[in-house]
């Protein structure tokens, strides 16, 4: 009887021990998720920027998910420094091509890590003042996690839980490939000895520019035509004098990638 009175007891107290443990975890989950809510969420600092300013500016409470750098695509990854180093390019271009106005060009000597160094300065800086804007700005709230649906006009914000009458989903996109993309090479330092361009679009056409002018030889691969989605007439002269310049071959598929 002593026995079983010991085995007993010894099962009780595990399963005491067991039920104050599950009440522990219960209780910290509660403790770290702080529900919020907001007349106004956006996700993404990009094109959300169109939304949340002028939701703060009409007095409607708004969060901003955001985990960085403020600015989006356009002002990180894409237009603005995309634009700032094909002006680099454009200067090389004219150089080569002075010898029509009957200039001797000379051998220029370029700084490619500088240059990249000096747009990737001005384009942080930019994106740390947007920061410094949305921190001062009283109607907004600034959540640094990336955010999670968890239910109907419910996010979690890591440890923080949101919910919103509109929430706007200016998030992006991002490629999810293994290879060199236009995020990594308007940040590439180190000028490479060749370059393959997967694609006949804009964004690609530009890549292959800039680097071919600054002196990396280019090969373009396209399925059918480059600059197919733009004006035809534009497009057809863009490509003859474009072949001219680069080497551009026509592929019909390609399946790896190494």
């Amino acid at each position: 009887i002593t026995v079983m009175l010991s085995l007993a007891a010894t099962r009780l107290a595990i399963h005491v021990q067991h039920v104050f443990a599950t009440h522990r975890q219960v209780l910290s989950r509660a403790m770290s998720t702080v529900s919020k809510h907001y007349d106004v969420i956006v996700i993404g600092s990009g094109g959300g920027m169109k939304l949340y300013k002028p939701a703060t500016q009409l007095g409607l409470k708004t969060a901003l998910c955001e985990k960085g750098p403020f600015g989006g695509t356009c002002l990180n990854r894409g237009c603005i420094p995309s634009k700032m180093l094909i002006h680099a390019a454009e200067i090389a271009e004219e150089v080569h091509e002075s010898h029509k106005l009957f200039f001797t060009p000379q051998v220029l000597e370029h700084d490619f890590a500088a240059l990249v160094d000096d747009t990737c300065t001005a384009v942080d800086g930019d994106a740390k003042s947007i920061a410094v804007n949305v921190s001062k700005n009283p109607m907004l709230d600034h959540y640094s996690e990336p955010a999670h649906f968890i239910g109907p006009k419910r996010l979690k914000c890591g440890d923080v839980e949101i919910t919103g009458d509109r929430i706007f989903i200016a998030a992006g996109s991002r490629p999810d490939i293994p290879i060199l993309t236009s995020t990594e090479a308007l940040r590439l330092r180190e000028k490479p000895k060749s370059l393959v361009v997967l694609g006949g679009g804009y964004i690609a056409c530009e890549l292959a520019f800039y680097f071919g002018a600054l002196g990396v030889p280019i090969t373009i691969l396209v399925r059918s035509k480059l600059l197919r989605n733009e004006d035809s007439e534009v497009a057809e002269e863009f490509a003859r004098v474009f072949s001219k310049r680069f080497n551009v071959m026509k592929i019909d598929a390609l399946s790896t990638v190494t």
